[in-house]
Parts: structure tokens; sequence; C-alpha cells
């Protein structure tokens, strides 16, 4: 196991390096920390699997491949830069504040961004070295999530605000007609918040009361 001696942001996992460091060794390397993750002093962020000693593996050189710094990079972990807008949106939506217009345009931003990122495959979390052989087992930024991330929580916040929603909706009818067919489940499993955000905004008929 290989620990941390500062704490900081993952900022960069270099995977190419730590592929060549892998096959020096005949080893496979695990990283247990993902770009934009926070690691403390002492946190495990790798271990190498092989015949090698700790020792050998020279882990000063494993964990400089491993890079922190003191802020999160939105150009090496796209979800912290969701993550933000998201919050924008929610403190736009909040009842102090009640600006839809500035949560509008932060689901514009999430639209474009999304748009870019459901036609494209989740990097493979295996990294293999020139012979085929997986030589690196990472944590790639799942897609799937970070789809999740851009609308449940405002469709949950916005629920009181038909511009919200039907910015919303035509986010998500978007989405479902360019992404990728890996990401259908994903889309459908949104499916449900869509249809309450078309039953608020007045798209869908309620449903009828069952009769006693």
């Amino acid at each position: 196991m290989l620990v941390r001696d500062r704490h900081g942001s993952v900022t960069h996992i270099d995977a190419q390096a730590l592929v060549d460091v892998a096959a020096r060794l005949d080893a496979v390397i695990t990283v247990d920390v993902q770009a934009g993750q926070f690691a403390t002093s002492g946190q495990h962020v790798a271990r190498v699997w092989g015949r090698t000693q700790v020792e050998e593996a020279d882990p000063k050189r494993i964990r400089r491949l491993i890079w922190l710094g003191g802020e999160r990079q939105l150009h090496q972990y796209v979800g912290f830069g969701l993550r933000q807008l998201v919050d924008i949106a929610e403190r736009a939506l909040s009842p102090g504040i009640s600006d839809p217009t500035t949560a509008v345009q932060v689901i514009d931003e999430i639209h474009r961004i999304l748009r870019e990122l459901v036609v494209r495959k989740t990097p493979s979390p295996y990294v293999a070295d020139p012979d085929g052989r997986v030589r690196v087992v990472h944590q790639p930024q799942a897609i799937d999530g970070l789809i999740d991330l851009g609308v449940r929580e405002i469709a949950h916040y916005g629920s009181d605000s038909p511009r919200v929603l039907a910015r919303l909706t035509e986010m998500l009818t978007d989405l479902s007609g360019c992404a990728l067919n890996r990401y259908g489940s994903t889309l459908d499993g949104l499916s449900g918040e869509r249809a309450r955000v078309d039953l608020i905004a007045g798209r869908l008929p309620r449903p009828r009361a069952r009769e006693s």
C-alpha cells in the first residue's frame, strides 16, 4: 500500500506513466483515489500487486504520478465544474433569492457540457501495456454519474419554477436523442424525474385519485 505524505485534492493521475512503472515491476498498480477527490496525509492512494516488495516499487515515484494540488482543477475533473454549476442553480432557486433566470442560464451551461459527454464513452478503468497486459486499474469519471448530477438536484429544487422545469425538460429530451446507447439506462432512470417535471409544469394529466 502507498500512502500520501501530505493532503490536497487529486488534480491529475498519470495513468500511462504508472503503466510504465508497473510493466517494469511486472506488477499491477491499482489507484484508490479519483481525480477531484480530496486525499489526506496517510491515506492509501495506490496499491502494487505482484511479487515486488513495496520498497522496490519506488513508492515516491508512484506518489509523484498522482498529483495533488491546493484546489480542484476544472479541466481535470468535470464533476467539480458541474457541482459548482448545480450549487449556483440551487442558491438561485432558494426562497431567499428566487432567481429562476440565473438557474435557467446555469442549465444552459450544464446542457452544453452534458451534450458533449453523452456522445463519448466513459474511459475504461483498465489500462494495458503495449503487450496487452493490464497494468493499471484506476477510477475514471463515470459519465452516467455526471448526467445524474447535472439533472436531479435542480429538478428537485426547481419544482416550483415553470421556467426551470421547462428548460430541464427540453435538455433531457435533447440528451435522450443524441446520447450513446450505453447511457440509455441512465436517461431512462431520469425519465421518472422528467415525468415529474412535466407533471408539475402541466404537460401531463394528473393521475386520478383512487375510488374508495
